[in-house]
């Protein structure tokens, strides 16, 4: 569940850049997850959308969000909600790793300070994560999950303001998003 919300991130960011190849590398490993979870059939129902918009990414970015809040919908429907989570965890931390990823190496500028801005606020992502991983911990999964998180929000509580961000920071937040 948790690499299924990652692949979705993953699905996003490579239609969004227009890697056509990975793109359907990370879709056909995104449907047999899917199958194993038993949400194939959500899931497949933008099958037909996705090939038809695969030349264009805003698409194919609109249709990988529908399909996943459509899954979303579903579990919770289906009072699934420990793969709910796990599903929307693995979502969230993808962003926040590629957020990381691309800006560890740079300095903050005029230019790239909204996305410093919204790196620092992903404190509050993670912090809500463990709110809601709290009232499911006697999961085994969601327990080390809820472990790795504690983990993360100890590196963000040490940064109080998105001007504390500098590589050093970055890099403990991605040593710590690469652990998840």
């Amino acid at each position: 569940a948790i690499n299924y919300g990652v692949y979705g991130i993953d699905m996003a960011y490579t239609a969004f850049y227009g890697q056509n190849q990975n793109l359907l590398d990370y879709y056909s490993t995104a449907k047999k997850l899917s199958d194993n979870l038993g949400i194939g059939e959500t899931f497949s129902k933008f099958t037909d959308s996705f090939r038809a918009n695969e030349g264009n990414r805003d698409s194919l970015v609109k249709i990988i969000d529908r399909a996943y809040d459509e899954t979303d919908k579903y579990l919770k429907a289906n009072n699934r909600y420990i793969t709910a989570t796990h599903v929307i965890t693995g979502a969230i931390i993808e962003a926040q790793y590629l957020s990381v990823e691309l800006m560890k190496n740079r300095e903050k500028t005029p230019e790239n300070a909204e996305i410093f801005e919204k790196i620092f606020n992903n404190k509050l992502y993670v912090q809500n994560l463990i709110s809601l991983m709290e009232e499911i911990k006697k999961d085994p999964d969601t327990g080390k999950l809820l472990s790795q998180l504690e983990s993360l929000k100890m590196v963000f509580d040490t940064i109080k303001t998105s001007e504390d961000l500098n590589k050093d920071t970055l890099a403990k937040l991605s040593s710590e998003l690469g652990k998840i």
